[in-house]
């Protein structure tokens, strides 16, 4: 007996047996799907006669110990013949097992009416011979496994992002495509994803492939997604299939806020926002912008729309990090960028809330697998000696994905460089799910496999850093540095190797809320005489010549040198910090010493002089002070000094006495004197 590569030859001599258990020789392969050949030799026992006889093969493909004579038959032949060679071929179901062993039962016995062979029972002449089978893959045996993402609960999205993990079940490598199907249920309309998935997939190997093309969820909906592969020459399709079902959390409520314009002549406006916990305010422009102004419960925006209105989406996030393609840069040399197998290279990066990066655009010139390390960058330095970069760094979470070559002619060369005219990689998407908890700096480290490599651009003739979400995520930069005093700047010539990088925020997102800004009044001053007076009875802090006055923080002031006045109120309630209109004060009289605001203290001095003038014009000045022998006791000069100057001049060293203060600025002096009394 044979079939396919296993083989039972009858012992020579051997007796006219009617039952033979060979269950303990080694299993028989028979593939799921698959048509397996076999040939059986039958004899006579009684050499005088030679009569007609029937055979049937009986599989127990379901594996629950019994032979189903309607369900079970793998093989009857067609005709009775007579002794000699008999051969067929088994089909193997679908529905049987793989990686299951079972019984398989023949028979022969000498009859012209096959329905008269039954698994079990007596007969009048034949034989039976039970043997083991494991039912395995076929040579060409894919599926799809499990649904990778989204995971069974999740936030609504307008751009969900479904991956599915790809097994290779079979004995092939698989690496010329496999087509791979998802359609999803439970929404208005069904959504179809299609796509090839050119992962190169080792025999036992399983990769994950997530689609270009993402599908719009809806909040408090539950979707059915059936994802399948349908690789030609896969006689198994009962493994091919995968069924998940996802709830997608009901819609929040929306958020609530306030827009204050700080001043009617205010170019920023204060936003606050009433949010608590992993909750993230955003804030737009627009019922519709993709890109939000300002995020955060207190922030600022310095856009200013026409009709004072903003749009706060709590965790309402539709912008994408980084560069969107590798297109959108235009390089001063003849290539735009290269496939370079990266190992150790780093891309810099700023987050401002909790968030997940959860995919990326990459252009891959080789098939193969990256890793890439969220890291914390703890130093940077330019070893001369090896023309290379020294870093080290505290790594937080590792990915290591499969990645396949989306260059129409894969290469696995180190570098190859791309032309500026040459466009046809329109790249990948990859799901990466980094989670980043913890606002702050951080390095994202890509390492190539052997084969690998991903696309950079470079000579990017315009500094394209940081690349900002505002208030979410930012790209800062990366590693490469030549070593000159204008390292920073060389690096910024050169873009890697995320793009379109999808943001993940912890919250779900809510619906977008009009807040409408209103405009807080300035406090008004006003000067009557030296006396300043302001509109705000409460926290006020007096300015004058832009120079805050400290402890001047009543509702009334005094003006005491020359120069312009103000008063900025802090609205507690508001945070508004109201700046107020500004009033000119210049001291009348015939002392010269007013127009300057010239004013010293104590006196008589004892151990400091406490010394203060205002300078409108900017001019060469030297503060000095001589005693009555003529003598330059104290002397500081200062070049262009304008504005308000206001210090403490040690007098502890000078003997009791009349002193004479004098200020030069420009071709103006001004003379004062004093006395010090130890």
């Amino acid at each position: 007996m044979t079939i396919g590569s296993f083989s039972n030859p009858t012992p020579t001599g051997a007796s006219c047996r009617n039952y033979t258990d060979y269950t303990g020789l080694q299993a028989i392969p028979l593939p799921v799907g698959s048509t397996i050949p076999f040939s059986i030799i039958t004899d006579n026992c009684n050499v005088a006669t030679d009569n007609s006889r029937m055979l049937r093969v009986f599989v127990d493909f379901n594996n629950d110990g019994i032979f189903d004579p309607a369900t079970e038959v793998a093989y009857q032949t067609p005709t009775a013949p007579q002794h000699g060679t008999i051969s067929g071929s088994l089909t193997i179901p679908t529905t049987a097992v793989a990686k299951t062993y079972a019984r398989m039962r023949i028979i022969v016995e000498e009859t012209t009416d096959p329905n008269a062979i039954q698994p079990c029972g007596t007969y009048g002449a034949g034989e039976t011979q039970d043997y083991r089978v494991v039912f395995g893959y076929s040579a060409n045996d894919v599926g799809v496994s499990a649904l990778e993402y989204p995971t069974q609960t999740i936030c609504s999205s307008d751009s969900q992002l479904v991956s599915v993990r790809i097994h290779n079940y079979g004995s092939a490598n698989q690496a010329a495509g496999i087509p791979v199907t998802t359609t999803i249920t439970g929404g208005a309309s069904p959504v179809t994803l299609t796509a090839v998935c050119k992962d190169s997939i080792p025999s036992g190997g399983e990769v994950v492939f997530t689609y270009n093309t993402a599908f719009a969820t809806v909040a408090g909906t539950t979707y059915t997604i059936v994802s399948k592969t349908a690789l030609s020459g896969d006689l198994n399709t009962s493994n091919d299939k995968d069924t998940a079902v996802i709830i997608v959390n009901s819609q929040g409520s929306a958020g609530t806020g306030s827009a204050t314009v700080c001043g009617t002549t205010s170019a920023s406006v204060l936003l606050h926002a009433n949010t608590s916990g992993i909750d993230v305010p955003l804030w737009y422009e627009t019922a519709t912008s993709t890109t939000p102004l300002a995020a955060g419960n207190n922030t600022t925006t310095t856009v200013i729309p026409a009709d004072k209105t903003y749009y706060l989406g709590v965790n309402d996030l539709v912008a994408k990090g980084g560069a969107p393609n590798k297109t959108v840069f235009t390089p001063t040399g003849t290539n735009q960028g290269a496939y370079f197998r990266l190992g150790g290279n780093f891309m810099m990066i700023s987050t401002y809330v909790p968030l997940t990066i959860e995919s990326a655009k990459m252009y891959i010139g080789h098939s193969g697998k990256i890793t890439v390390t969220l890291a914390t960058l703890l130093n940077l330095t330019w070893n001369s000696a090896t023309s290379s970069n020294n870093y080290s760094f505290q790594p937080l979470y590792s990915t290591t994905f499969d990645v396949f070559a989306t260059k129409l002619v894969p290469d696995s060369s180190f570098q190859i460089n791309v032309p500026t005219s040459d466009n046809t990689d329109t790249g990948a998407t990859y799901l990466l799910n980094i989670p980043v908890p913890n606002p702050g700096n951080y390095i994202l480290i890509t390492d190539c496999s052997p084969t690998t490599n991903a696309f950079l651009n470079v000579n990017i003739n315009k500094d394209p850093y940081p690349i900002t979400i505002p208030g979410v995520f930012s790209v800062t930069g990366n590693d490469f540095r030549d070593g000159k005093s204008d390292s920073i700047a060389y690096s910024h010539k050169f873009y890697y190797p995320f793009y379109n990088m999808g943001i993940r925020l912890m919250g779900c997102p809510t619906p977008r809320t009009a807040v409408t800004a209103q405009t807080e009044a300035s406090p008004a001053v006003t000067l009557n005489g030296k006396l300043l007076s302001s509109s705000s009875a409460t926290n006020n802090q007096w300015y004058v010549n832009d120079s805050l006055l400290e402890g001047h923080t009543g509702q009334t002031d005094t003006a005491s040198i020359p120069g312009l006045y103000y008063t900025v109120v802090a609205d507690p309630a508001t945070g508004c910090q109201l700046t107020s209109n500004k009033v000119s004060y210049t001291p009348s009289g015939g002392d010269p010493n007013d127009a300057i605001g010239l004013k010293f203290w104590p006196v008589p001095a004892k151990y400091y002089l406490n010394l203060i003038f205002y300078m409108a014009s900017a001019a060469n000045t030297s503060v000095s002070l001589t005693n009555m022998l003529g003598q330059r006791v104290f002397e500081e000069d200062y070049a262009d000094f304008s504005g308000l100057y206001s210090k403490q001049i040690p007098t502890g060293n000078l003997s009791s006495g009349i002193y004479t203060l004098q200020i030069i600025h420009g071709g103006q002096t001004w003379h004062k004197q004093l006395s010090v009394v130890r």
